[in-house]
C-alpha cells in the first residue's frame, strides 16, 4: 500500500462502488494514504499489519501488488494468500520490477543472465 499510489491510479478506472483496501506494516505511510484519500469520492480501507498474517478469505475481486513479492522470503506463500483472498473468478495482478530488467540490453558474451542471477520462485513465474 505505502501511501496508496496504486489506489490513486486504479480507482478512477474501476466501476462506481469499488472499494480500495491497502495493507502496510507502517502506520506513517497509512496515515499519508488516509489523508490523500480523505477528500476523494472512493470507499477505502487501510489495514496496518503484516500482509503474510492478515486473513482475507474470498474478499476481493482483484488482488494487486507492486514491487512487493521481490521483498518476500517466500513469494509463493504470498501468492497463495493472494489467491485465497479473491472471490471465485477473481484476478491477481503483480507488477514485480527487478533491477535485472535495467540490464536487459546488456550482453555478457557466452553467459545467460538468468543463470547468473537466480530469482528463486519469481524466476519460474
Amino acid at each position: 500500500c505505502g501511501y496508496g499510489y496504486l489506489g490513486l491510479v486504479l480507482m478512477p478506472l474501476l466501476p462506481e462502488g469499488s472499494k480500495y483496501t491497502g495493507i502496510d506494516s507502517g502506520e506513517t505511510l497509512l496515515s499519508e494514504a488516509r489523508e490523500l484519500f480523505r477528500l476523494l469520492p472512493y470507499e477505502t480501507e487501510f489495514l496496518e499489519g503484516d500482509a503474510t498474517e492478515i486473513e482475507l478469505k474470498d474478499t476481493y475481486d482483484i488482488a494487486i501488488c507492486h514491487a512487493f513479492l521481490l521483498h518476500m522470503s517466500s513469494p509463493k506463500m504470498m501468492l497463495k494468500k493472494m489467491i485465497h483472498s479473491i472471490k471465485k473468478g477473481g484476478k491477481i495482478i503483480c507488477f514485480e520490477p527487478h533491477w535485472i530488467s535495467n540490464m536487459s540490453s546488456y550482453s555478457l558474451d557466452g553467459e545467460n543472465q538468468s543463470e547468473i542471477i537466480r530469482l528463486g520462485a519469481l524466476h519460474r513465474l
